[in-house]
């Protein structure tokens, strides 16, 4: 006869060395934070923790985002400690390709899962809190109502344009002049009057496949 009752404990003998996630989605993007699974990371900095991860355990960022757990639209990140004064905690991310430097989405996905688990201070009204992420820290201000997250702000690390008119070389577009963008992670801008694309649906795979080159 089935014990539902003893599943959970069941699972918990059985596998051990498992790892434990939560998925989230903000306004529909979704996000998978790895809370549990592979121990503390060593490092000073939470760019220096996502390397020893990306070193160590580049596996389990294939596992949780590749087919057939995962899905080329999902953002994985996952919870360190913090490393700066006012850290609350630390996080970084990463997809079925990269480890981006930042990711808006994945931040307020993270910070409601912690709040609605208990993990961060669930008071009700407004709290500040700072994340520490590969760009450096992170403020965002929550609005709770009897125990549940309301909303989530993040105010976005500064961003700046580091180049302007770099000449790219690109198969299929020839030579394409890229502004370079930081934005928490640096981005290639391009005009698409520049190459004589318009923005609209029926050009979405040539411009796919510009973005993706």
């Amino acid at each position: 006869m089935l014990k539902l009752d003893r599943i959970k404990s069941g699972f918990i003998t059985r596998y051990p060395d498992r790892i434990v996630t939560i998925d989230s989605h903000t306004q529909g993007e979704p996000t998978r934070l790895l809370i549990s699974g592979v121990g503390a990371l060593p490092g000073n900095t939470i760019k220096a923790k996502r390397d020893y991860f990306e070193s160590h355990y580049d596996y389990v960022r294939m596992l949780l985002t590749r087919e057939p757990r995962g899905h080329r639209g999902i953002m994985a990140a996952v919870v360190t400690d913090p490393v700066s004064s006012k850290g609350q905690f630390g996080m970084f991310y990463m997809d079925a390709k990269r480890y981006p430097y930042l990711c808006g989405h994945a931040t307020i996905g993270a910070i409601a899962s912690l709040i609605e688990t208990g993990a961060l201070e669930n008071s009700d009204g407004e709290t500040l809190i700072t994340v520490d992420t590969p760009s450096g820290p992170l403020d965002a201000h929550t609005k709770i109502r009897d125990g549940h997250v309301e909303s989530v702000a993040i105010e976005m690390v500064p961003s700046f344009v580091f180049d302007t008119g770099c000449e790219v070389e690109i198969a299929g577009f020839g030579a394409v002049s890229v502004d370079l963008v930081c934005v928490g992670g640096f981005f290639a801008m391009v005009s698409a009057r520049s190459i004589g694309l318009d923005l609209v649906p029926a050009n979405n795979q040539r411009l796919i496949s510009l973005g993706m080159a």
